[in-house]
């Protein structure tokens, strides 16, 4: 609703505002929106090269690799332990011959325990080597995990959303205010066509009051001829 001269009303200015002030409300939070995207997609593009190149390193944390090592290292010192062990109270009783037998059944079991130690170191190793290989594959998994989430957060980044909302209210605010502005000229125009108005009538009235003034008449008569001439200028103009 316009005022009384057709310029803007105040509810109109009002509302200008509060679109100015949403506008730029969305505009700051695509600027934030856009910036978090890009940098998302940034480690996303860090992520696929990784990948994509088997750079991806272990998976397992310093700790936990290390835990699983001692773990191994241990099970295959125990078990070396245990079967020397067993293969010794299996051949307690064998033997015999004096001194020379029991040279050559120590010698036997120390043979056999060299064997057993062997064998259980490389099947220790093995054992560290699959550990290994189980640590990279944390880490491509790891990878590939993390490559999910970036994809996920720079969806969630998507400014578009207010891209939109904000080119549509700058749209609205650009329409109001030239729509105020239209107003206020219109305005300015009515009352400057008012003051002009005012002041040709005003003129009008001089003219015809003073055009119907007659010499000599006193106060009273001249002031009543003057009205009488200015209404009739009035009429005139």
């Amino acid at each position: 609703m316009c005022d009384m001269f057709g310029g803007a009303s105040n509810a109109e200015k009002a509302t200008l505002g509060q679109t100015s002030d949403l506008a730029a409300t969305l505009l700051s939070t695509f600027h934030q929106q856009y910036a978090q995207q890009q940098d998302v997609l940034k480690q996303l593009g860090t992520q696929i090269m990784k990948f994509t190149t088997g750079q991806t390193g272990p998976g397992y944390s310093g700790a936990e690799n290390a835990a699983r090592i001692a773990e191994i290292q241990n099970q295959g010192a125990a078990a070396a332990r245990n079967a020397i062990q067993a293969e010794r109270e299996r051949s307690a009783g064998v033997g015999g011959g004096g001194t020379s037998g029991l040279a050559r059944t120590a010698a036997i079991n120390r043979q056999i325990a060299g064997g057993i130690e062997a064998l259980s170191g490389a099947n220790t190793s093995n054992a560290l080597l699959n550990e290994q290989a189980q640590n990279f594959a944390q880490g491509r998994a790891n990878t590939a995990q993390a490559i999910g989430g970036y994809q996920t957060l720079a969806g969630d980044y998507n400014p578009s959303g207010y891209a939109s909302l904000a080119g549509g209210e700058l749209g609205q605010k650009f329409s109001q205010a030239h729509t105020i502005n239209q107003e206020e000229i219109a305005k300015n125009q009515a009352i400057m066509g008012a003051i002009t108005g005012g002041a040709k009538l005003a003129g009008s009235f001089l003219t015809g009051g003073l055009s119907n003034l007659g010499p000599g008449e006193s106060f009273g008569e001249g002031l009543g001829d003057f009205f009488k001439g200015g209404i009739s200028g009035l009429g005139g103009g």
